[in-house]
This record gives C-alpha cells, structure tokens and sequence, in this order.
C-alpha cells in the first residue's frame, strides 16, 4: 500500500491552484466571477489528467 495521491487527487489540488492563481492575479478574490471559476476549474483539471494519463 503506498500514500501516493491519485491522479484525481492530483489534478483536483492543481485546478483549485489555478482558479486561486487567477484570482489573485485579477485581485478579485471574493464576490462575482464563480462561473468563471469553474471554467477555470473544469479546463485545468482536464489538462492535468490527460498529462496524467497520457
């Protein structure tokens, strides 16, 4: 049994990096915009799990 994360876990922790990263970037880090953080959200997890398992 190893303590490995999952690449589900991976791309989750990655994707939340990304929509923070955005956030702090644009300096609107709360209010308007979830949409947009999801977009976010959905296109960098999708990435990082075809590099996962490519």
């Amino acid at each position: 049994m190893n303590n490995l994360p999952t690449n589900e876990e991976i791309a989750n922790g990655l994707a939340i990096a990304a929509v923070l990263s955005s956030k702090m970037k644009s300096g609107n880090t709360f209010g308007g915009g979830t949409g947009r953080d999801i977009q976010i959200y959905k296109n960098e997890y999708q990435k990082v799990m075809q590099r996962l398992n490519s």
